[in-house]
């Protein structure tokens, strides 16, 4: 299985109400997913509570990040020591080194105290905040680059030579990423409270195709966290302006996951089915549509959402 059916098995059962409803036996690729995208803290300790698996090292950068401009209620405080004890267990209070220092000490110190060292968003020193940029652009420039270099012309004469080596720079990219992406998760983080209209935040959000793609899909779910992020710094309307360059699968997860309205999922459903907005390459034209419509008729119907809101557009 690869990182794109990860994804989609993510989005249709995590999102597939309208609400973020993990299933009791969820896929074990989907433990990145439900650690980063989960709206509610209170959501996320009951999970732990029910022995459900979380990456508690993800958790634990999202909690650390949040708590820059918020404190955190008696319930995240909850969370972010179970997390803590949950490291402690796995043996796991060391990051992997990677080529930006400063943002290796920011995670030691957020897997030792569940913090980060510095206690003021506005006043981060000057080598941190330089170190979190460069992050981010690393992860634009070379896993969703601005360039269409992927795209090939058929009638080419087949290169093995070439192939090959693409292959093995796409290898490099894929174990670089993995062993870097707890730096990169806390540079988008940051970066989208200290700077969210970042060219390079845009650029993930609407690049098709990443370098590579592997199981568990961590490129893929970056990629969904900024597009949320578009849609709740820009509003709504970053939906409808970009929708020929969303993936259908990506427009299904936006509506669910931004509680569109019933009248606009309709309005959406005209677009995808008359002006063929969208790009259908992991996902029918047919089964968004369909899709759209349960969707419509849960949110229609109101269901309760149980999981609280860390954010809100």
């Amino acid at each position: 299985m690869c990182g794109y059916c990860t994804e989609r098995i993510d989005i249709f059962t995590l999102w597939q109400h309208g609400r973020f409803a993990p299933q009791a036996e969820a896929e074990p690729s989907s433990v990145y997913s439900i650690s980063l995208e989960c709206p509610g803290f209170n959501q996320l300790l009951a999970m732990q509570q029910n022995q459900q698996p979380l990456a508690a090292d993800i958790v634990l950068i999202r909690l650390a990040c949040y708590t820059l401009t918020q404190p955190l209620d008696s319930t995240a405080q909850q969370l972010c020591q179970a997390m803590l004890n949950q490291l402690t267990t796995e043996q796991n209070l060391t990051p992997e080194p990677s080529q930006w220092h400063w943002l290796d000490n920011a995670l030691q110190h957020i897997y030792l105290h569940g913090c980060l060292p510095y206690h003021d968003i506005n006043a981060l020193p000057a080598e941190f905040y330089q170190q979190l940029e460069q992050a981010l652009l690393w992860t634009a420039e070379h896993i969703y680059p601005a360039s269409a270099d992927s795209d090939t012309d058929d009638n080419a004469a087949w290169d093995e030579a070439q192939h090959q080596h693409m292959l093995t720079e796409s290898r490099t990219l894929a174990k670089t990423l993995y062993s870097q992406f707890r730096q990169i998760l806390l540079a988008v983080l940051l970066i989208q409270q200290l700077q969210p209209q970042h060219p390079a935040l845009q650029q993930i959000a609407l690049k098709p195709n990443a370098s590579f793609t592997l199981m568990p899909a961590l490129e893929l779910a970056l990629r969904r966290q900024l597009q949320y992020h578009c849609v709740c710094h820009y509003g709504k309307d970053w939906l409808w302006q970009h929708l020929h360059q969303l993936e259908l699968q990506h427009i299904f997860y936006l509506a669910a996951r931004s509680r569109l309205e019933p009248g606009e999922i309709t309005e959406l459903q005209i677009k995808l089915e008359d002006e063929y907005a969208g790009l259908d390459y992991f996902m029918t034209r047919k089964d968004c549509i369909a899709a759209l419509t349960m969707l419509s008729l849960a949110v229609e119907f109101g269901f309760e959402d149980a999981a609280g809101s860390e954010a809100s557009c």
